[in-house]
């Protein structure tokens, strides 16, 4: 599958928002939920919408798919006839947003791009895992601070990699402290 900056996964994939979203620039793939299986092995995306209609069920079981295979790719939910506890679901699920149907295009369109542009630039700010040198203290943070230099090292380290998954172990090891 080439590079779509958006993938649809639509219950109806002949009406509603995946005929009538556009976005200069960026490329869109819609298929069906039942195409969605196939297409979530080999997805290459900067963004997923999940448009549900009245099949919550299903769309709920294929966002905790995606979110399981892609945990950096944010999940937009679109619902129709939802509730507040379909929202909470959804969001629960790992859905970066929910919107219930009908959905103002305009809108849907500025929050997508919103999220296609965090998205990238988070991806921008990632590199690879350095190890801090115990000399490696940012001296301007250090002067103002009463803090000790192994918990100034932690929080180098999480400036560093805030953009990534941290984990406690990784950045105590950083420190060089125990992560008990």
């Amino acid at each position: 599958m080439a590079k779509e900056s958006v993938i649809i996964f639509a219950d109806s994939i002949h009406h509603g928002i995946s005929e009538s979203l556009s976005i200069k620039g960026e490329t869109i793939g819609i298929y069906s939920f039942e195409q969605a299986h196939a297409h979530l092995q080999e997805l290459e995306a900067d963004l997923i919408l999940i448009d549900c209609g009245l099949n919550h069920v299903q769309g709920l079981s294929l966002l905790k798919k995606a979110k399981r295979s892609h945990p950096d790719v944010p999940v937009l939910f679109l619902a129709a006839g939802g509730s507040e506890e379909l929202a909470v679901k959804a969001c629960r699920a790992g859905a970066r947003d929910y919107l219930p149907k009908p959905v103002d295009i305009s809108e849907l369109r500025s929050i997508i791009t919103s999220l296609l542009k965090l998205k990238r630039s988070s991806r921008e700010k990632r590199s690879p895992f350095r190890k801090p040198s115990s000399d490696r203290v940012n001296l301007s943070f250090a002067v103002s601070t009463n803090l000790p230099s192994d918990i100034l090292k932690a929080i180098s380290y999480i400036e560093e990699n805030f953009s990534e998954k941290i984990n406690l172990a990784d950045c105590a090891r950083a420190a060089s402290l125990s992560s008990y």
